[in-house]
């Protein structure tokens, strides 16, 4: 009976903690990884899954990311648009070159966007760990990592992002609260569909 009752203390409490111990190990292996590759410019394609509509809507473009400039996508199908996200604004150019700016002050949810996308790309954990609860499982080689949102203005957006990667972030899988669900996947790393300059809305 003594014996009986170890193993079951083991089983809820010792396994646990070194589950959450290789989980926080790993986290800090990805955040280290990640960290290394400084920018990245990759093609993507991301496809939305709605309860309004009968078909997925698939959006292809490219992405550039840089660490001290912030995020651009360009959206090529099936429509051509560009937004940058630099912290301090979120430019928006369609495709006649006309530009619209929203300023963080303005919008704060723009900069929080900016961030903690840009935390994701990166597995910035101190940054993700102010908005999200974080799991990862895998191996650095083959890496899972899942956010479940702690702030309930994120709550109300969302129940779980899930990324995939090895040396980069490969996929993000976003379950949103109403029930629809957004997956991008990364391809192509040389990306060669965003310009490497002009992140900052300074020009076109």
């Amino acid at each position: 009976m003594r014996y009986l009752s170890m193993m079951l203390w083991v089983a809820m409490w010792v396994m646990p903690a070194m589950a959450a111990d290789k989980s926080e190990a790993l986290l800090q292996e990805i955040s280290q990884q990640l960290a290394k590759q400084g920018n990245l410019q990759v093609d993507f394609v991301q496809t939305k899954q709605m309860a309004a509509l009968k078909k997925p809507l698939v959006m292809k473009g490219a992405l550039l990311y840089n660490q001290a400039d912030g995020i651009v996508w360009q959206l090529t199908s099936p429509y051509r648009v560009r937004y940058e996200f630099n912290g301090q604004a979120m430019i928006e150019t369609n495709a006649a070159g006309e530009r619209r700016e929203r300023k963080a002050e303005d919008s704060p949810a723009i900069a929080q966007i900016s961030n903690i996308f840009k935390a994701i790309l990166s597995a910035d954990q101190a940054l993700l760990a102010q908005h999200f609860q974080m799991t990862a499982l895998g191996s650095i080689q083959k890496w899972e990592m899942h956010l479940t949102p702690k702030a309930a203005y994120l709550r109300k957006a969302m129940t779980e992002i899930v990324m995939t990667g090895n040396q980069t972030v490969e996929t993000v899988q976003i379950d949103e609260a109403n029930g629809d669900r957004t997956d991008i996947r990364f391809l192509n790393r040389a990306g060669a569909g965003v310009p490497t300059q002009n992140t900052s809305g300074s020009g076109q």
